[in-house]
């Protein structure tokens, strides 16, 4: 793809962090609708909260997510300009991702496979490798992460809390 200037994207696109948004959010609410009763249905929507943080693809993406009701003003939590280690479960569960994408490509005897086939291996990496219980991890130590930002004044936790 490329960037709204036309030179080639370096990564992602606010159009594709867009698409992305759009099918997380459908994604969810199909796993989350035959759980709940209609009324809970309703709650549930205006309880998902999405943050991101201050990278430019992201606060270039706002508005068409914004246009497409994938994101409204009740259901985004914008963080401060300096927020390290608020995502720290969304990044490390990238950080796991890449090496095993690495990995992949490394030990692959064809990388010249579709953009289709890389993705649905990297869902199915995700959805094999990425476990439960390491998630539960970073979800719970989130409170210590929280409580040692605080104590930094909004700057850099010790690295036993990142």
């Amino acid at each position: 793809m490329q960037t709204l200037t036309g030179s080639p994207a370096k990564g992602c696109t606010s159009r594709e962090f867009c698409d992305v948004m759009g099918a997380i959010k459908q994604q969810a609410e199909l796993k989350v609708a035959p759980l709940l009763g209609a009324q809970q249905q309703q709650q549930q929507q205006q309880e998902l909260i999405y943050s991101f943080d201050n990278d430019a693809v992201h606060k270039a993406a706002l508005p068409e997510l914004l246009n497409r009701g994938i994101l409204t003003a009740n259901n985004r939590a914008p963080l401060p300009p300096c927020s390290p280690d608020m995502h720290k479960v969304v990044e490390h569960c990238i950080a796991r991702l890449t090496v095993l994408v690495n990995e992949e490509l490394v030990n692959s005897d064809d990388t010249l496979q579709s953009v289709a086939y890389w993705q649905q291996r990297l869902v199915t990496l995700f959805t094999s490798r990425i476990t439960a219980p390491q998630v539960a991890a970073d979800v719970h130590s989130l409170r210590g992460t929280y409580q040692a930002i605080i104590n930094a004044q909004g700057g850099w936790p010790a690295r036993q809390y990142r």
